[in-house]
Formats: structure tokens, C-alpha cells, sequence
């Protein structure tokens, strides 16, 4: 692809490939074992609406299948019209006839093959009316169901690569256009290791390249010019910084989990989580080793500064020496120093007195009664505030939801720990900017059929500034359902209201005054 091609003509080309891609698989679809209905598409949704009703005599999982496939047929239709949104219900109503036997023990071999990919093909096909319609989020999460039921099931189904070059490339595609540039990279690479051929992929990848040359060429121009614009500019200058730190760290990241497990045996969040606990008992380590080393400097200070106290070169009289040793027992505080009566008489009274702020309220500025004009520097603890404000948002969050078609699972929180500090500072007659520094540990509960899953999630570092997104946070299962997918797919879930709600927690926090 020649370099000097414009943003416009690389959409335009990859929008062109991925209808080719689309049209090649509703192609290839339609050579498969076609089933035709009696019934109309009215009648068809009638019917798989009843699947949900109670029946004395469940439908063979042959019936189901040839019910899903018209579903995908229908769908594949409304798709070649355009009519997107109607595609997709159809291929919804397929998935939801069959979705909840992917996991079955199903003693035909064919029939679980055939089974496993219609599932994958209806998912596919319903991320690519998805991007159609620019729903990015929805076309995701469709790509990350399928190649869940591609990595678990890839043993006995045929086309792996083909599936996996799809679903990457799709996915690839919704993280470009909604801005998430790494992942797209990441997504796309997947897809041309698999398929160097895939022209569709090829072109949406140097335009995900060009885009990514772009954000660090305007962080370069920000950087180079941070000094000479005023605070807000420096802040939004962090910002990026922090942001493209993030994704240059994600991407790292993803090259050492695909260099170290080539047999995908261990998913990328497990990885990451295994490789978070070996870093935190490394620095805990670190910490002791640095506060022993402190402890031998501070006692070698110690030594020495007795050692010249005591040094005999010194030309010292008694006096001096009684001087000496009075200064040392009482220490140098200007107010231990004895005086005569005299000079009491003179002085008066230099015991300090503390101010008397129990009734101190915040002014209208930030600051307390006995500054009101905010001329001095003063800080105010609001840790008790804060923690309240944590309770308030984190405490008992709900996650119920749909996590994979036919699960239905249920999420609660609980705060188990809040720690830290949090104060309202004042000075130069500006308002009170609060400035915390929080960790805090939530207890969660999984609730899904009979099972049930417990663990800990926690946020070792809340502060002014912190990118939600990227805030370091750490997931821990002390009980696990049997189905670990269900598992994943709802920690996941709970990683994303958790964020939810501590961004709304910041932005509480850092709005008092």
C-alpha cells in the first residue's frame, strides 16, 4: 500500500474489504446445508419466542439447529439490504436458541461441531452489522464471545484461523474507529500473522499506524511546549502523556504474554494478574531492605555526630563544656531556654497557646474563621469525608447482566478496607483544592445457578490525577465457579463498575471545596 494514500482513501478501502470479507462469508454461508422453513420470518420469530415457554416435549437439538440456521439466513438477508438493526435481531434470536447447549455434553461429534460453529458464524456476522451500524462496544463484545467459544472448542471445529482472522479483524476495526488505537494495533497484527493476505486488515492497520504517528507527534508538540502555556494546558499535556504511556505499556505487555505463553495456555489477565503479585512481593521486599539500609544510616549519623561532639581537639573550658550538656539534655528549642526572673518580668509569658478551633467552620473560600482573607497557607483533614464518599459509591455495587446469551449472573460489593489521607489545602486566597492519597479493598461475591464465587478486588493507589482507566488494581478469587469463562467474562463486568464508580467517587471528591 503506497504511504501518500490520504485517511480518507484507507477507510474508504477497508470499508470495501470488509463488505468483500462480509459478502465471501454470507457466500460461503449459504453453500452450507440449507434448511428451508414453511414458516415466515413473522412466524419464525413467533416460534423462537415460544422456545421460552414451557413445553411438554423439548425440541431434538437437530430441530434447534435447523431453526438457528434459518435465523442466520434470515439475518444474512436483511444484511445484503442494509437493514442492519433487523439482521441482528435475527441473529440474536439463532444465538438464543441454541447458545445455552454450547456447553452440553453432546454425544454426536457432528452435531457438536455443527452446533459450535453456527454459534461462532451468528456472533461474527453480528459484530459485523454491529460495526455497520457504529456500535463499536457491542461489535467487541460480540468478537470476545466468539473467540472464547473458539479458543475452548478449537480441538474439534475446522477453520480455526479463518474464524480467528475474522473476529480479530472485526474487533481490530471497532477499536480503531472508537479511538482505542493500541488495542486496535494489537488486533490486527493477530489477524495478519494468521492471514498475510488480508488486504482488509493490512489497510486498517496502517491507518491504525498513521493515527498512532499522529497522537505522539501532538504529544511531542505539546511537551515542547508545556512552559510557555499556563496550568491547565500543563495538565492536559499529563494527560496524554499518561495516556500513551498506558497504551505503550499494554502493548509491551501483550508482546512479552504472546513471547512467554505461545501456547495461550494461561489468558492475558491471568498473566498480568500473576505478574502484578510477583511485583508487589518484590517491592515489599525492596521496601524492607531500603528501611534496614535507612536504619543503618541513620545510626552511622548518629555515631559520627557523637564522635565530633566528643572530638578532644576542641579547645573547650568548663563553662563552655556546661553549656555543652545543658543544650544537649534540654535540646535547641527556643522556648526551653531558662530565664531570669528579670527577663520574664520583661517578656512575659512565651508558652505557646494553641487556638481554640472547635467551633471553626469553612469560610466560602475554602478556609477556616481565623482566615478568612486565605493570606496563610492551611490545610484542613478530610479523611473521614472521604472515606464516607468511597462507602457511598463503591459500597454494595450491583453487576446483573447477561454476561454470555443464557447466563444470567449476579455481582454484589462490599468496602472492606479504605486507608490513606485526604486534606483541603488553601493558600494565596485560592479555594480549598483537596489532595488525597487513598488505597482501599472491595470484597465480591458471584452469584450464578447454584454456584457461587467469592474473592477481593483492590485499588492500591487513588490520587489527584489518577487515569481510571489504567489505575493500578489487583483481582483476587478465594472461591471460583466450575466454568471459568462465566467467571472471566463477569470479572471483567465488575473491573468495569468498579472503574465506573470510582471515577464518579473522584470527581465527588476533588468537587468539595
Amino acid at each position: 500500500m503506497s504511504d501518500v494514500e490520504t485517511d480518507e482513501e484507507i477507510a474508504l478501502a477497508s470499508s470495501e474489504i470488509e463488505r468483500e470479507i462480509i459478502s465471501d462469508e454470507i457466500k460461503k454461508d449459504n453453500k452450507e446445508e440449507i434448511v428451508t422453513s414453511s414458516a415466515n420470518e413473522e412466524t419464525l420469530l413467533s416460534s423462537s419466542d415460544s422456545d421460552d415457554a414451557s413445553s411438554t416435549e423439548e425440541p431434538m437439538i437437530e430441530e434447534k439447529l435447523v431453526r438457528a440456521e434459518s435465523c442466520k439466513e434470515s439475518g444474512n438477508e436483511y444484511f445484503k439490504k442494509q437493514e442492519n438493526a433487523e439482521a441482528i435481531k435475527f441473529y440474536e434470536k439463532g444465538i438464543k436458541i441454541v447458545g445455552r447447549h454450547c456447553n452440553d455434553d453432546i454425544p454426536l461429534h457432528d452435531v457438536k461441531v455443527k452446533l459450535i460453529s453456527l454459534l461462532v458464524s451468528l456472533q461474527l456476522n453480528k459484530a459485523a452489522a454491529f460495526n455497520k451500524l457504529e456500535d463499536w462496544k457491542s461489535s467487541i463484545l460480540s468478537c470476545d464471545q466468539s473467540l472464547a467459544l473458539i479458543e475452548k472448542n478449537e480441538k474439534i471445529i475446522s477453520d480455526v484461523v479463518t474464524w480467528k482472522v475474522k473476529a480479530c479483524f472485526r474487533r481490530g476495526t471497532a477499536h480503531s474507529k472508537s479511538g482505542n488505537l493500541e488495542s486496535a494495533k494489537s488486533d490486527l497484527v493477530a489477524a495478519l500473522k494468521l492471514d498475510r493476505s488480508n488486504k482488509g486488515a493490512l489497510k486498517e492497520y496502517n491507518l491504525v499506524k498513521r493515527k498512532l504517528s499522529e497522537c505522539k507527534a501532538a504529544e511531542k508538540a505539546s511537551f515542547s511546549n508545556m512552559f510557555s502555556k499556563g496550568m491547565y494546558d500543563d495538565k492536559e499535556a499529563a494527560r496524554k502523556r499518561a495516556a500513551l504511556k498506558a497504551i505503550e505499556a499494554d502493548r509491551l505487555l501483550r508482546e512479552q504474554w504472546n513471547e512467554q505463553v505461545k501456547d495461550g495456555s494461561t489468558s492475558f489477565d491471568d498473566w498480568c494478574k500473576e505478574n502484578e503479585e510477583k511485583r508487589l512481593k518484590a517491592a515489599q521486599l525492596e521496601k524492607e531492605e531500603e528501611e534496614e539500609r535507612a536504619k543503618l544510616r541513620e545510626e552511622e549519623r548518629r555515631r559520627k555526630k557523637a564522635e565530633q561532639a566528643d572530638d578532644d581537639d576542641l579547645d573547650l573550658d568548663e563553662e563552655d563544656l556546661k553549656a555543652i550538656a545543658e543544650t544537649r539534655k534540654k535540646g535547641y528549642c527556643y522556648f526551653r531556654t531558662e530565664r531570669s526572673a528579670k527577663d520574664l518580668e520583661l517578656i512575659g509569658s512565651t508558652t505557646p497557646v494553641k487556638i481554640d478551633t472547635s467551633n471553626d467552620a469553612l469560610s466560602t473560600t475554602g478556609s477556616s474563621a481565623w482566615n478568612a482573607n486565605g493570606t496563610t497557607w492551611e490545610e484542613k483533614d478530610i479523611t473521614v469525608l472521604a472515606k464516607e464518599k468511597f462507602h457511598v459509591h463503591l459500597h454494595e455495587l450491583k453487576v446483573e447482566s447477561e454476561i454470555i446469551p443464557g447466563h444470567n449472573v449476579e455481582m454484589t460489593t462490599s468496602v472492606s478496607d479504605v486507608d490513606g489521607h485526604a486534606q483541603l489545602v488553601v493558600s494565596r486566597k485560592k479555594g480549598g483544592a483537596p489532595v488525597f492519597d487513598l488505597s482501599a479493598k472491595l470484597k465480591w461475591s458471584l452469584k450464578y445457578n447454584e454456584e457461587k464465587a467469592t474473592g477481593t478486588i483492590a485499588f492500591p493507589d487513588i490520587h489527584n490525577g489518577v487515569d481510571i482507566n489504567s489505575v493500578e488494581r489487583t483481582i483476587k478469587v478465594t472461591k471460583s465457579l466450575k466454568s471459568q469463562d462465566i467467571q472471566s467474562a463477569s470479572l471483567l463486568a465488575l473491573e468495569r463498575e468498579c472503574c465506573e464508580a470510582l471515577s464518579r467517587f473522584v470527581g465527588a471528591l476533588e468537587a468539595v471545596e
